[in-house]
């Protein structure tokens, strides 16, 4: 007989995270990671708890299968507005992660 593939459904949870320069110390600083569910794509919800949130998840059959992590700062540029080169480099720290997770479609 012929076997029916395995269907899969997907959903991504991401984290983000700001980075400043402290003034005083001129060291960078992150602030806290912020998580979205983005699986309704014309809303994202915020997720308060994440830990107990991916206990959830688990529960409902999904499975974490991949994080991606990602930096979306380009380090020192010059701002052309304000007539000035910003030297504070922040290039290769992670601003956010995407977490894919996967269980069988029913």
């Amino acid at each position: 007989g012929c076997m029916a593939r395995q269907k899969w459904e997907y959903k991504q949870i991401t984290c983000e995270r700001e980075w400043e320069l402290n003034k005083i110390t001129q060291v960078a600083e992150a602030d806290p990671w912020i998580y979205w569910d983005l699986s309704d794509h014309d809303h994202r919800k915020q997720i308060d708890h994440f830990a107990s949130y991916l206990s959830t998840l688990g529960e409902d059959g999904w499975e974490l299968v991949s994080i991606v992590p990602n930096s979306s700062y380009l380090g020192a540029y010059h701002h052309e507005y304000l007539e000035t080169t910003f030297t504070h480099d922040f290039a290769g720290f992670t601003s956010n992660m995407i977490y894919y997770f996967k269980r069988p479609k029913e």
